[in-house]
């Protein structure tokens, strides 16, 4: 999903290495970020957080493998930063939790995510079966997920001209 990120890549690259580790797929993490890599808000790997929106929807929703959030500082962090990320402190709002201090900005990523892994729970993307679907695009990805009779179609657009700030139609929540 990175190359994909910074069109490097094909999105027609996902779906044969997704294939390549279904049959381990739900003993996978999926994640994007963690402590000691580049985050993808950095100059030197995307520069713009909201090019991990639809990577994240992918990531998110493609298996039954569980999903890592991580945050943090937009270079790296360390284990021991976990004492003053500002943003979190932000959320935290002086011990009421309830996200009182955060930008509009933070607050629309929250809620992205926060129905992304919502969504992520429904029994169609925890334990349902997966498909590829193939959209003639190298910008889009697109699958099928089924349970019972509940289908869902997930169409990623990575095509950065199209993806207008605040706006997560195009990222498929």
């Amino acid at each position: 999903l990175k190359p994909v990120m910074r069109g490097e890549a094909s999105t027609a690259d996902i779906a044969p290495v997704h294939a390549a580790v279904r049959d381990i797929e739900e003993h996978i993490l999926h994640f994007l970020e963690n402590h000691d890599e580049q985050r993808i808000a950095s100059a030197d790997f995307a520069g713009d957080a909201a090019k991990a929106k639809p990577a994240m929807v992918v990531s998110a929703l493609l298996s039954r493998s569980p999903t890592m959030v991580y945050f943090g500082d937009p270079t790296r962090t360390t284990i021991f930063d976990y004492w003053g990320v500002p943003a979190h402190q932000r959320w935290m709002n002086g011990g009421k939790f309830d996200g009182g201090q955060l930008s509009d900005d933070e607050r629309r990523l929250r809620a992205f995510y926060q129905r992304l892994l919502n969504l992520s729970k429904n029994e169609v993307f925890a334990a349902g079966e997966y498909a590829p679907i193939d959209t003639g695009n190298d910008r889009l990805f697109a699958f099928a997920r089924w349970y019972g009779d509940e289908q869902r179609i997930v169409v990623s657009n990575f095509d950065n001209q199209s993806n207008r700030e605040g706006d997560d139609y195009d990222y498929g929540v």
